[in-house]
């Protein structure tokens, strides 16, 4: 129940006839948050993301010296793909960068936002933004060649794709959750 008086109020909010949502101390609250909120999910998130983006990278760079069979689809979703693995790669370096300037609190606090925040953010939006436009190459990527090409893509290299884009789509969600893809303004 809220308090009245010269102390803090404390009382818990509830969503119907559930377990208490919400704990409110006047003049600070604190909701209970889902399993997407989460610091774990988001560091699960980026961990799959960014080992895909590497491999991406590394496996680009091994197929460079080779002519692989690629239909042109697939030959742009394989170039998206590693646009979009990059800005990943550059967003989670730049978060780096940050994360070690955080123990300078005077620093933060007068030098928000920090350049290093708003790459990191800036990349993470463009990676997003890739992503989303790489989604409608999925089926068009798995489709077979046509009969005269008979060339494409082996079914393992179209299940490494699909795998990577949804790691990159599942990062972005979780960052557009914690509204983490709006560059910081002053």
């Amino acid at each position: 129940n809220r308090g009245s008086g010269p102390l803090p109020s404390i009382w818990f909010e509830r969503d119907g006839s559930g377990p208490a949502s919400r704990l409110a101390v006047i003049p600070i609250a604190f909701e209970r948050i889902g399993p997407l909120e989460r610091q774990s999910t988001l560091l699960a998130a980026a961990g799959l993301a960014l080992f895909c983006a590497a491999g991406i990278v590394i496996g680009s760079f091994v197929r460079l010296a080779e002519d692989l069979p690629a239909t042109g689809v697939q030959r742009a979703a394989g170039r998206l793909q590693l646009a979009t693995a990059l800005l990943w790669l550059a967003a989670a370096g730049a978060m780096a960068v940050f994360v070690s300037s955080v123990a300078d609190i005077a620093n933060i606090v007068y030098g928000w936002p920090n350049p290093s925040i708003l790459a990191a953010s800036g990349a993470a939006l463009a990676a997003t933004a890739l992503t989303a436009v790489g989604a409608p190459l999925l089926p068009a990527v798995w489709r077979g060649p046509p009969r005269v090409e008979r060339r494409g893509w082996p079914r393992w290299r179209k299940v490494r794709y699909t795998l990577a884009w949804l790691s990159f789509a599942a990062l972005a969600a979780v960052l557009a959750l914690r509204g983490a893809l709006i560059p910081w303004h002053y």
